[in-house]
């Protein structure tokens, strides 16, 4: 939230960066009593991670975008597809049954490689394009 805070700033806009800070402390409040009276510490971390996170970041990007007058689905596009490859991947993950001594090692690989193939087959291989040339561009730069 900060980046967007300081880009609102950038924009001229420290006035809707003030509001939106301003508003989150009325939200926070309630929102972190009823997740402790709901689930101790472990519910206001909830309550942290949602209001917080989730719901005060989507706020500042609407912000964002309406002060700056940008597309928000341009803004969304980049964040959204590995977000949702990896919480598909950690779903499947979960799903399937492994034996005890092998889940440590087979799980975070399964993880690891499926997010790689779905997340090149999702951007039609630009990633892994991009990846492949910064790697080269800091190869070239360590031998020079």
């Amino acid at each position: 939230m900060s980046i967007l805070g300081t880009a609102l700033n950038a924009l001229d806009k420290p006035n809707v960066n003030a509001a939106i800070n301003w508003a989150l402390v009325p939200l926070s409040i309630p929102a972190f009593y009823f997740g402790a009276q709901l689930g101790g510490t472990q519910g206001v971390a909830i309550a942290a991670a949602l209001l917080l996170g989730i719901g005060a970041t989507v706020w500042f990007w609407i912000a964002m975008c309406r002060a700056g007058r940008w597309n928000i689905v341009v803004l969304l596009r980049p964040v959204l597809l590995p977000t949702a490859t990896v919480v598909v991947t950690v779903a499947a993950v979960l799903a399937i049954p492994l034996p005890v001594y092998l889940e440590t090692f087979l799980k975070p690989l399964f993880v690891v490689v499926a997010y790689g193939v779905a997340v090149s087959v999702f951007s039609a291989g630009r990633i892994p394009q991009m990846l492949i040339a910064t790697v080269k561009r800091s190869l070239n730069k360590a031998s020079s």
